[in-house]
């Protein structure tokens, strides 16, 4: 049926959103960024939102990912800063075997997220849902946590780049 790494995996994709800002691109075309490597803490100061969607298949099982986030980065210095925000997370599992492998998925991913502190989960058991929101208050981040991101030109976008469990993320500057 479900083998237990693509569980881990839906898993993963959930909370890492928990630890990263999450955000997609949504312009349409115009002026193209240019990209420079974070070098500051102070460069993400402000507050930002970004979100994302994705869909996997795996042995007959599709898990369609929304997540959203509104966050906030308050520079203390170059290499420190803090933050604060919520990240909302839903999956929704579809296909054939979904009604057998329900219980197995919510059971795993509730023990998996009593693990990471601050996050709430909601499962909604007709839809086949499960609903993981985390929220942030001041907490210490350093430039090394940013590994890897770059700002365009103006300040105005963040880009995380993809990873093994999560696609090429842009997040906007409110």
């Amino acid at each position: 049926m479900l083998n237990k790494k693509f569980c881990l995996l839906m898993l993963v994709m959930t909370l890492v959103f928990g630890m990263m800002i999450a955000g997609c691109d949504d312009s349409g075309g115009g002026e193209k960024d240019t990209w420079t490597v974070v070098t500051s803490m102070k460069q993400l100061n402000g507050r930002w939102r970004g979100g994302y969607s994705e869909e996997k298949t795996n042995e007959g099982i599709t898990s369609k990912t929304d997540a959203e986030a509104l966050i906030t980065i308050t520079a203390i210095d170059d290499k420190t800063g803090k933050l604060s925000g919520t990240i909302k997370t839903t999956i929704t599992f579809s296909g054939n075997g979904i009604n057998e492998a329900w219980p197995f998925l919510k059971n795993m991913l509730t023990e998996t997220s009593e693990e990471e502190e601050g996050i709430i989960l909601f499962f909604n058991d007709a839809q086949h849902s499960m609903t993981a929101t985390q929220t942030y208050t001041d907490d210490t981040i350093i430039l090394s946590d940013m590994k890897g991101a770059q700002i365009n030109q103006d300040g105005t976008k963040l880009k995380q780049p993809a990873t093994e469990d999560s696609p090429e993320i842009i997040y906007k500057k409110l």
